[in-house]
């Protein structure tokens, strides 16, 4: 397959599975009560869900696992995209310091 033809279904592909995704992520963030709550520095009025970065990272994945010709090559880059998330996803839920968000 040619690389625009594979490049254009991997985007279609992501794209899809984040359409899916994101309200499902939203309804879990709602029900598990993971969620932005304003504080006195944040200048949102209401209680935000958190989990749409989740929601897009499995598309983006499993886009980059069906269309990336092997994950030879593209391994680290797909590594360091989860660790990113994982960090990014512990954070909004626990509150880290700023040493290991920085190290990742």
């Amino acid at each position: 397959m040619d690389d625009p033809v594979r490049l254009a279904l991997a985007f279609g592909l992501a794209l899809l599975l984040s359409v899916i995704a994101t309200p499902l992520a939203r309804r879990l963030a709602l029900r598990t009560d993971f969620l932005d709550h304003p504080r006195d520095y944040k200048q949102h009025g209401r209680s935000t869900p958190y989990l749409g970065g989740s929601a897009v990272m499995a598309a983006w994945a499993l886009s980059a696992v069906a269309f990336g010709a092997g994950l030879g090559r593209y391994w680290p880059i797909l590594a360091g995209a989860v660790a990113l998330w994982a960090v990014g996803t512990i954070d909004d839920r626990r509150g880290l310091p700023i040493s290991p968000r920085l190290a990742v």
